[in-house]
């Protein structure tokens, strides 16, 4: 039978309670548990943080990430905010996503756009909170550039021998041996590069002459068609070395081909058939990276760059992708250009390179914007023991 006791009561040693002992809420404060008593890890419930965040000096790219494992415990997700330290412009927006199993549990992913604050983050609404045993939290990117609908460009370089390029193409050449030119009677039409039998160094390209118009954060797809006829039989010989695809600055052909800021290309170099895959963003370097895949003398080969995620720029010969690591351009400037370039090197001797170069095709958004830097994100969890 219960008891009931008025007013304060004062028990001067132990007291036993047989059975359990229900309080009011609030009564047991944090100045009653010792500092000594040790209370289990697995009697208490766990209110903590988990971060996930790209360079703030990098431009928003692609990502998917594991922030975080359940592992013998329940929980739940209380709150999750992102934001970026520089807000995107235009119509450029970020999505950011909370993943559990491979699936969403927002509501819609958090969208990062012109209207967000530097360093202010922004709350996503939670569709599903249960956390479990084994469950894998992961955050989501996605960088989705400036949309005003595509461009773009297609050059069949349909022409006779001693006509004028198209005002957005350039030559330049080391001396005037080698061959710049349409080729006559060609069919679909060709330009032609070459170095001739002189027995001098030769250099000759064919570029925007340094009109830099190619926007990599647009998310460009370049690719083109090309029939080489070299000296060696798929091979060319020790002195020399030639690239394709886009790059910075290259005023002259015999300039050197490293020292372009930014660059994004396939490469042939010495008595090898193997063709290389090569790219700068002005901070990591990827050189001489096998491709896997060989040059075929006097075959048509088709080549494409694809840059729709800068952190994993895809390289394609004959519609295969290239077999080394992930080439990234991540760090590169969101004011930085590129333009075509197909150039042919030749130190010294008097060897024949010739590039036929068909179809050049460059499909891109157009610029209206440009995305944010430093994506981050916060998640709040709460665990306690299963």
């Amino acid at each position: 039978m219960a008891t009931r006791h008025e007013g304060d009561q004062i028990f001067k040693g132990n007291v036993l309670f047989q059975s359990g002992v229900t309080m009011n809420g609030g009564q047991l404060l944090n100045a009653a548990i010792g500092a000594n008593a040790d209370v289990r890890a697995s009697k208490l419930e766990h209110q903590f943080p988990v971060h996930y965040a790209q360079p703030s000096d990098v431009t928003a790219f692609d990502h998917i990430t594991m922030v975080h494992a359940c592992y013998g415990l329940t929980g739940s997700v209380l709150a999750i905010e992102a934001g970026s330290v520089v807000p995107c412009t235009g119509t450029a927006e970020i999505d950011v996503d909370l993943l559990v199993g491979g699936s969403s549990i927002l509501s819609s992913a958090i969208t990062l756009d012109s209207s967000n604050t530097a360093r202010v983050g922004e709350a996503g609404a939670i569709d599903t909170t249960a956390l479990a045993d084994g469950n894998v939290l992961e955050v989501s990117v996605k960088a989705k550039g400036p949309d005003a609908g595509d461009f773009e460009y297609v050059e069949e370089f349909l022409g006779d021998a001693g006509d004028t390029l198209p005002g957005i193409w350039g030559t330049n050449a080391q001396t005037a041996n080698s061959v710049e030119d349409y080729v006559t009677d060609s069919g679909c039409g060709i330009f032609q590069l070459a170095t001739d039998g002189t027995s001098e160094a030769q250099a000759t390209q064919l570029t925007s002459s340094d009109n830099l118009w190619i926007d990599l954060f647009e998310k460009p797809i370049i690719e083109w068609r090309i029939n080489m006829n070299l000296s060696g039989a798929s091979v060319m010989s020790a002195d020399e070395r030639l690239v394709m695809g886009v790059c910075s600055v290259h005023a002259n052909a015999e300039d050197a081909l490293d020292a372009t800021t930014v660059n994004a290309w396939f490469r042939m170099e010495g008595a090898s058939a193997n063709i290389y895959v090569e790219a700068d963003d002005g901070t990591l370097n990827t050189d001489d990276q096998d491709s896997l895949v060989d040059h075929v003398d006097s075959a048509w080969m088709h080549f494409k760059l694809d840059f729709s995620n800068l952190a994993d720029v895809k390289y394609y010969i004959n519609g295969t992708e290239q077999g080394g690591a992930t080439v990234s351009m991540a760090n590169i400037s969101s004011t930085t250009l590129v333009q075509p370039i197909f150039c042919i090197q030749r130190d010294a001797d008097a060897d024949v390179e010739i590039m036929n170069i068909d179809q050049v095709k460059i499909t891109q958004g157009r610029t209206a914007g440009t995305l944010g830097k430093g994506v981050y994100c916060v998640v709040m969890l709460r665990e306690k023991a299963a």
